[in-house]
């Protein structure tokens, strides 16, 4: 993976966080299977008001990531997991 590698990670509808790359374990490290992803990764209580999956927005988002202290871009798709 290089240096430019995107930090992923894959939840369920639930929130549930279900897999993740080793950049966004290096990103957010409290990332963890099955553990609710707005918890884990932002140590909130309900899913962040950013969030493209609660916002069901398609495309790319810039935010402010609380925890990086950085302007982020996140995307959401839809996908089945076999």
């Amino acid at each position: 993976m290089g240096r430019n590698a995107s930090g992923i990670y894959i939840i369920d509808e639930d929130y549930n966080v279900v897999s993740y790359n080793r950049t966004a374990a290096k990103i957010y490290p409290g990332l963890k299977k099955g553990e609710k992803c707005y918890k884990c990764v932002m140590n909130n209580d309900r899913p962040c008001s950013e969030c493209p999956v609660l916002n069901k927005i398609e495309g790319p988002k810039t935010y402010l990531d609380s925890v990086r202290k950085i302007l982020a871009s996140v995307d959401a798709v839809e996908t089945e997991l076999w």
